[in-house]
């Protein structure tokens, strides 16, 4: 019938682990199936050299973020920053 395959009716599929720290999102393509999609910051190429030059010179080094915590600290990560400020917005 409608929306059935060879696997049986289709559903959403379980979400995959979030690299990251991000969630995926399921996007229900046009014409049927499930897709899903995963979105992450990308460092820039300069940016874990950058951090490092300002430990070199003693300075402490945050990353203020209005995202979540998961997906805060795994940029900080990336980019050698072991302190992140969470929550912050712009107003």
């Amino acid at each position: 019938g409608p929306g059935a395959g060879a696997a049986g009716p289709r559903a959403a599929p379980p979400r995959p682990p979030a690299p990251g720290g991000y969630p995926p999102r399921r996007t229900p393509p046009h014409g049927g199936g499930w897709g899903v999609v995963g979105v992450a910051d990308q460092l820039r190429a300069d940016a874990t050299e950058a951090v490092a030059r300002l430990h070199a010179l003693g300075l402490d080094v945050a990353l203020l973020t209005g995202d979540r915590r998961e997906a805060g600290e795994a940029i900080a990560a990336q980019a050698g920053i072991g302190r992140v400020v969470l929550y912050v917005i712009n107003i």
